[in-house]
């Protein structure tokens, strides 16, 4: 399975090494191997509209992934052939495809924190998911890391 996770970088730090030195911390227990980005390639998108895999947090515009995630999931149920998988209405399909946050978040202590611990409660953790990046600075970076367990 792959899953997409965001790794808390601090700020002034090489993103790269500093996602590769905090997820050794969980590797094998966690993920047998990942990427940057991946299936989850360009993930972020910035207020300025582009999108990418590493970001300051500040400069992601959240509301903007929502509505582009709600469009994208629009044509994927529009889609006949791609439509067969879905097993939501098509408002709860776009209405939860909106609201993705990455499955998880490892803090820049190398804290993981996932959807599985809400229960698989997209409702619990969305707001978790929230929390944890307010303890961040604006200045701190995400990397959008896929990856495989």
């Amino acid at each position: 399975m792959h899953y997409s996770i965001a790794v808390v970088v601090p700020s002034e730090t090489n993103a790269e090494l500093w996602v590769e030195q905090i997820l050794e911390k969980h590797k094998y227990n966690r993920w047998d191997w990942y990427v940057i980005g991946g299936r989850w390639n360009n993930y972020f998108q910035l207020h300025d509209g582009t999108e990418c895999n590493v970001a300051r947090v500040g400069d992601i515009d959240w509301a903007g992934m929502s509505e582009r995630n709600a469009l994208l999931a629009a044509e994927r149920w529009d889609n006949q052939a791609y439509r067969r998988w879905i097993t939501e209405t098509r408002e709860q399909y776009i209405w939860e495809c909106s609201r993705q946050v990455p499955f998880g978040i490892v803090d820049a202590k190398g804290v993981w924190l996932d959807w599985y611990e809400f229960a698989e409660d997209l409702d619990g953790w969305i707001p978790a998911f929230e929390d944890v990046l307010d303890e961040f600075s604006e200045d701190d970076l995400l990397v959008l890391v896929d990856v495989h367990n």
